[in-house]
């Protein structure tokens, strides 16, 4: 009796691992036969280790028909469904050189699309796992997209919004310069909560350049600064 019981139990185990695998398979064949709507949909719909694997996919696709298909909507929709659906146990559990290979393909898109959105997706993604991840790459990428975005699309704005936000997270000193020349200069006026609440956030990192700041002698510059030192509750009296 037990011992029908154990075989019993191995073929409904059995059974079910095989069901799993199948729909998996099924899934994957959908994304590989499919066209551009058909593999979108099918990474949104994807779910556990499935996720991992069309996630990957999708983003590999988009980044080697980018050059193509230039800035077609629906091959950039495909990249945000794949960064958006990237789970983040995959990511935590990976060894080191292989996030190092996720974030040169997040620059890598983030470069190549000129998509709102698709740019948008990947500043979000990154900041969402930024434990994860050497940022510092991708913060100099953030640094160098700010830095030269003088005139701005009306469609772009909210990605100059997310990368200044993002910034406060993951930005470097070279952030705190490129965010407080912005705010200095009145680059982005309708950001300028965001630029010093940022400029706050890491100002711990750029020190030295806070003290380059206050050795010019300048006292607007030296308020400004102070002002937004004091936005920022991790930032006391000592820090200054």
């Amino acid at each position: 009796m037990i011992r029908n019981r154990f075989f019993t139990s191995c073929a409904l185990i059995f059974f079910l691992l095989s069901d799993i695998s199948a729909e998996e398979s099924e899934s994957q064949k959908k994304y590989i036969k499919g066209n551009i709507y058909d593999k979108t949909a099918a990474v949104r719909e994807a779910s556990g280790a499935e996720s991992e694997i069309l996630s990957r996919w999708a983003i590999d696709f988009s980044l080697r028909n980018r050059e193509i298909l230039g800035n077609d909507r629906d091959l950039g929709a495909l990249a945000v469904a794949g960064i958006l659906s990237l789970p983040k146990d995959y990511i935590a559990s990976s060894e080191q050189n292989v996030r190092d290979a996720m974030m040169q393909k997040f620059i890598a898109v983030f470069t190549a699309f000129n998509d709102e959105n698709v740019r948008s997706a990947v500043i979000n993604k990154v900041s969402v796992l930024r434990d994860y991840y050497a940022v510092n790459p991708f913060a100099d990428t953030l640094n160098t997209y700010l830095s030269k975005n003088v005139v701005t699309a009306d469609s772009e704005q909210g990605v100059v919004k997310d990368a200044i936000v993002a910034l406060g997270l993951i930005g470097n000193s070279n952030s705190f310069d490129v965010l407080n020349n912005a705010y200095r200069q009145k680059k982005w006026q309708q950001y300028e909560n965001e630029l010093t609440v940022s400029m706050g956030q890491i100002a711990d990192k750029a020190l030295s350049e806070i003290l380059g700041i206050i050795q010019e002698g300048n006292i607007q510059n030296i308020r400004e600064i102070f002002n937004v030192l004091v936005k920022n509750e991790k930032n006391s009296l000592e820090t200054l």
